[in-house]
């Protein structure tokens, strides 16, 4: 029976409803879909099995029924590698959630990735330039050498599969419909191995059903020359002198390797390419003898299409703090006169110091850890904060046709608002603030990221008369006030560029389209329910008149103007920036998970929330109690939890403790684990260095690992060594010193529960002497959670059983 196409609005599943068609597929029917049971509302992709068209393709049932089965099975293979490379954690591929049948319909639901296509980007942009060239293919090859490694070919490389996320900086890998399983391959006839990908892009190897690592790589290097000079080659072509002068020899011999039709002719492994890559540029270098640079990102913003000024940025290995990954800028002068260096020194010198001072202030920007001049060049070190950026909420606002509401956007201008007051009287200016550049961990912590002043660096040149020029004026012209066009800067840009941003996540409206409808005043829609004070307020930040002080003059005048409005529900806090408080209070959930929230987070919840959030955790703590007494009363109680976390987070949909608390009381209510998981890895959305949620996700991996030890060892072997992984990360991470929002609470229980990892780990080894570093693990994992909380009895009980481990 032919496949049915899901119109806009249909259920899947009572539950997925489809936003969006996307174009057709060969194989399938792919949907944007809205997740309605999830709290918050989520955006997944669900892939549909296409089976009319290969029922249409042949005369008679029998050979129809055996095609349907066969593309089934490769429809099951694609979700088990998904789900397999999801549990492993493998990087720049979308995540695994759900796989079914549904009246005979079979659906692949997992993470919608967000951003552009490499189509996309090329479309709308330049070609690209060497700089981006080399990163995009060390990029790539990374995510391959994964696949590789687990004999997983992708067999489909080309741009419409290659999505860039510019708020990560990095490209993802899509589409693994005709992916094949090596290991698999011995039992696979060459009919079954399927379509051989894209016709354009695929190696001669393909169609006779012999794919090959390298088969991956010609078709990235197809794509990579595609990327560098906007036409498709053909295999065997060599660039021409004109491509080559723009890139050099030695990256355009690499290109040409990578797509020769004869496979020996061709490197052979992605590691060979990202070798030869290697020399090209600073990836694998060692700055001021301490920083290694392990890969490039941002490669492909908007500002690395302009080859004069190139932003450099990478994330690096900080080899004196132990193994510490940051973020290091480089910028370079584009001329190395001696003028020139000298004004980019005096600049650096001014600057950077600032920004290090600032950095005891404890304002809303990521650390200045470091900075240096090395061969000309110029680095600044920086703490990586892990979070989304703002260009994602204005995508997922337009998607889901839901804008911010007033108290959020009140909240938002407060927090950073109180960045730019201490930015501004400590003698800095941002000038570059726009979605792209403000990042949020959380629902109240919003982190200014940038310094353009240092920027500035990458713009100084020298002209014919050997004065110093400016390339371009410093900012983003959508968000600039005009007097920044013309180079003149203060801080009632910054006061400009926050307005902008705060009416686009409130109207949705894109910046253009926000300047001429205040100029035709009809910037307000009618279905926008924002009160008149917040809408003067914006507007007035927003006034292209500032030398007559028709705009805000400081920061201070518009919290002022803010404390005023009705609807700020005197949430707005004390001056000073609060980003490390000791102040906190307790909640009641599961070990693993946190005691103790910051008072920073808590304060901006709006009070109906808090109120609520209050009375859940009561019922939580009397849920808790009861289990000792009345199993059946206890979930009663503990279902009535989950109905008013669930309640929450529809409100207050990034309100990481009631998601925290939403994984312990499914676990109680018995829900699957994958979908506890699931919970657990949308805190880590919200904030990166959680301990409890990786606690969470070690035990999710401990009990998959015990399921799989009797029928397939080695794969559980594989699992428990995901559980160690998440048990680090957990102790790692908590310490409340260096991370507040952590509570010191759930070392000791990650401790306890390495120890049980490693006694699985015992039972599942043959050699006596690899059992005995299994035990003596075990039983220094247990005397560290003593150590931790030296009244934790579970611990002490399995000290006491596990004995001398000599004996054993």
């Amino acid at each position: 029976m032919p496949s049915k196409k899901k119109e806009i609005g249909a259920l899947i599943k009572k539950r997925y409803k489809v936003l969006f068609q996307y174009p057709e597929g060969g194989q399938s029917f792919t949907y944007l879909v809205e997740d309605k049971q999830s709290s918050p509302s989520s955006l997944y992709v669900i892939k549909q099995l296409k089976k009319e068209r290969l029922s249409e393709d042949r005369e008679d049932s029998e050979s129809s029924h055996k095609a349907i089965k066969k593309a089934i099975e490769r429809f099951d293979q694609e979700a088990r590698v998904l789900k397999d490379f999801t549990q492993a954690q493998v990087p720049q591929i979308p995540r695994y959630k759900d796989y079914f049948d549904e009246e005979e319909e079979y659906y692949l639901v997992q993470e919608f990735i967000q951003g552009q296509t490499l189509r996309e980007v090329l479309k709308t942009k330049k070609p690209l330039n060497k700089f981006q060239v080399i990163a995009f293919l060390q990029d790539v090859l990374r995510i391959l050498s994964i696949l590789h490694n687990k004999s997983i070919y992708h067999r489909d490389i080309k741009p419409e599969n290659l999505i860039w996320q510019e708020g990560k900086g990095h490209i993802v890998l899509i589409d693994f419909g005709i992916i094949i399983d090596i290991s698999l391959r011995k039992r696979l006839t060459e009919e079954r191995l399927g379509l051989p990908g894209t016709k354009t892009y695929a190696p001669p190897e393909l169609y006779q059903g012999h794919p090959i690592p390298s088969s991956d790589i010609y078709s990235l290097g197809m794509t990579a020359i595609e990327a560098l000079t906007g036409e498709h080659p053909i295999h065997d072509s060599n660039l021409d002198e004109s491509d080559r002068k723009r890139i050099d020899d030695e990256l355009a011999d690499i290109l040409e390797k990578m797509i020769r039709s004869r496979s020996q002719e061709r490197y052979q492994s992605t590691q060979e390419v990202l070798e030869a890559l290697d020399r090209l540029n600073a990836v694998g270098n060692v700055l001021k003898q301490r920083y290694q640079i392990t890969g490039v990102v941002n490669y492909l913003n908007q500002e690395n299409f302009n080859t004069k000024t190139i932003n450099y940025t990478y994330r690096a290995i900080d080899t004196e703090e132990f193994s510490q990954e940051v973020i290091i800028r480089e910028f370079c002068p584009q001329s190395q006169d001696t003028q020139v260096l000298q004004e980019a020194q005096q600049l650096f010198d001014a600057e950077c110091p600032k920004l290090k001072k600032i950095n005891s202030l404890s304002i809303a920007i990521p650390q200045l850890l470091d900075y240096f001049y090395e061969d000309s060049k110029f680095y600044v070190v920086y703490e990586i904060i892990e979070g989304r950026d703002l260009s994602q909420d204005i995508f997922f606002n337009k998607e889901l046709r839901q804008n911010w509401g007033e108290q959020k956007v009140i909240q938002f201008l407060e927090n950073l608002l109180q960045t730019l007051h201490l930015l501004h009287t400590n003698h800095c200016l941002h000038l570059d603030i726009k979605p792209s550049k403000i990042v949020a961990t959380d629902k109240d912590t919003f982190y200014l990221t940038g310094a353009v002043r240092i920027e500035e660096i990458a713009n100084l040149s020298s002209t014919l008369h050997r004065s110093i020029g400016r390339t371009k004026p410093l900012g983003t012209p959508d968000y600039m006030p005009p007097e920044q066009h013309r180079g003149r800067y203060s801080p009632k840009n910054d006061l400009y560029s926050l307005g902008i941003t705060a009416i686009q996540l409130v109207t949705g409206k894109d910046p253009q389209t926000i300047k001429t409808d205040k100029a035709r005043k009809n910037l307000w829609p009618q279905d926008i329910k924002v009160q008149t004070e917040l809408k003067n307020i914006l507007e007035k930040m927003i006034d292209e008149e500032p030398i007559q002080r028709r705009r805000y003059q400081s920061a201070k005048e518009v919290i002022d103007e803010l404390k005023k409005s009705p609807k700020s529900g005197g949430l707005f806090p004390i001056f000073k920036r609060i980003k490390n408080p000791s102040v906190t209070w307790t909640i009641i959930i599961f070990t693993f998970l946190i005691a103790t929230l910051s008072f920073r987070y808590f304060l901006f919840v709006p009070g109906q929330v808090r109120h609520q959030y209050e009375q859940v955790s009561k019922l939580l703590d009397e849920a808790i109690l009861e289990e000792s007494k009345s199993k059946i009363i206890a979930r009663d109680k503990f279902q009535l939890v989950l109905d008013g976390l669930d309640d929450i987070l529809k409100k207050t949909h990034d309100f990481y403790p009631a998601l925290a608390s939403k994984s312990y009381v499914m676990d109680k209510l018995g829900y699957n684990q994958d979908d506890i998981a699931d919970v657990c890895r949308k805190v880590l959305d919200y904030e990166s260095k959680f301990a409890g949620a990786y606690n969470c996700l070690g035990l999710f991996y401990y009990e998959s690992g015990k399921s799989k030890m009797t029928s397939n060892s080695e794969e559980a072997i594989n699992t428990f060594e995901m559980a160690l992984e998440q048990y680090r990360k957990a102790i790692n991470y908590d310490d409340q010193n260096k991370y507040p929002f952590n509570d010191g609470l759930t070392k000791d229980e990650a401790w306890k529960n390495k120890g049980d990892v490693y006694i699985e780990l015992k039972k599942l080894e043959t050699k006596p002497e690899q059992k005995l570093e299994f035990c003596k693990a075990a039983l220094r994992s247990f005397e560290e959670a003593l150590e931790a909380n030296p009244n934790y009895q579970e611990a002490k009980d399995k000290l006491e059983k596990i004995g001398d481990c000599s004996q054993q």
